[in-house]
């Protein structure tokens, strides 16, 4: 499937032998992972979305399944959905401080819109973006 992408530069192509993949096994998070990055790529957000949403179906537990979902619903601006998946990327592994990110600059986008309440949702996680930073100072 990188030979489709990298050589050939054929996104169709690279998507048919990704999609064969998960028929074969639907629970491989690489596989979605990448056909969903090439959904992405593809401007095919709709598609990317839905691979994602079965890899949090089909591994549950995986949050970095999560927060792909998450990254995706970012970009398409969807903060409900945002939400949901970023609560579940964080039940799953509370120190990755790239889940609050993206949580922070949701607060900040809804906040500019006029939410009053995203400034405090905002605040939250700038303090865990500094309480979680891998390149903080020990």
């Amino acid at each position: 499937a990188q030979y489709y992408v990298m050589r050939a530069n054929d996104l169709k192509g690279a998507a048919k032998e990704y999609q064969a993949i998960l028929k074969l096994d639907a629970k491989n998070l690489k596989a979605s992972l990448a056909l969903a990055s090439i959904y992405r790529r593809d401007k095919q957000d709709k598609l990317a979305l839905d691979v994602l949403a079965k890899a949090t179906k089909a591994n549950p537990k995986n949050g970095e399944a999560w927060l792909a979902l998450a990254e995706h619903q970012a970009a398409a601006g969807d903060s409900k959905g945002l939400k949901t998946s970023l609560d579940k990327a964080i039940e799953l592994d509370p120190y990755n401080y790239t889940s609050y990110w993206l949580q922070y600059e949701d607060a900040v986008r809804r906040h500019r819109a006029g939410d009053a309440k995203a400034k405090d949702e905002a605040i939250a996680a700038a303090k865990n973006i500094m309480r979680f930073n891998p390149r903080k100072a020990s």
